[in-house]
This record gives structure tokens, sequence and C-alpha cells, in this order.
């Protein structure tokens, strides 16, 4: 059975999980990881939210968000579209799936 829809408001606290297709891999190279986090604490100028805690696996991530003006989806959106644009980049693929 799936969840219920999650209510995209703005102004509230939530754990996120985001993982690679497939069961791929989201980081090969300890340079993902770095990419990674960088682009944790970069968004946060367009998209005010706080981080409060976050967990990096090789085929998921776990991040604890508390979010002020702007929607999860929007803030998710932006750091997961940048993360995977580099990643196409550098190992010259489309989609975020690594094997």
């Amino acid at each position: 059975m799936p969840r219920k829809p999650r209510s995209d408001t703005s102004n509230g606290l939530f754990h996120v999980m985001a993982k690679g297709n497939d069961g791929c891999p989201l980081f090969r190279e300890r340079a993902d990881y770095s990419k990674f986090t960088h682009l944790l604490n970069d968004p946060r100028e367009k998209d005010p939210h706080s981080l409060l805690s976050y967990c990096l696996m090789p085929n998921h991530v776990h991040l604890l968000l508390e979010t002020s003006d702007v929607s999860l989806s929007r803030i998710m959106h932006r750091l997961l579209l940048r993360y995977s644009l580099y990643i196409n980049k550098k190992y010259t693929r489309s989609g975020l799936i690594l094997r």
C-alpha cells in the first residue's frame, strides 16, 4: 500500500530520504560525497531552510530539514537536480544510475 501524499507546506520539520534508481549507488568516489555536501550548504541562499542533520550512504541519503517560507519540494528539486547534473556530466550518463 503506497504512503499518503506528503503535504507540501512551508514551515515544517522533515525527515527526507533520497535513493538512487534501481538501488544503484548515488556516490562512487569521495569527491561525489564532497560535491553533495557542498550542494547541501549552497542552495540555502535561494531557498532558506535549516539543515539540522544528514547521513550519506553509498546508495541513499537521509536529511533532517526545517523549512521556512519555501516548500520542501522546491528545496529537494534544486538539490537533486544540481547533483544529478554533476553526476551525469562527470560520468557522461543520462539519469542518475551508476553501475
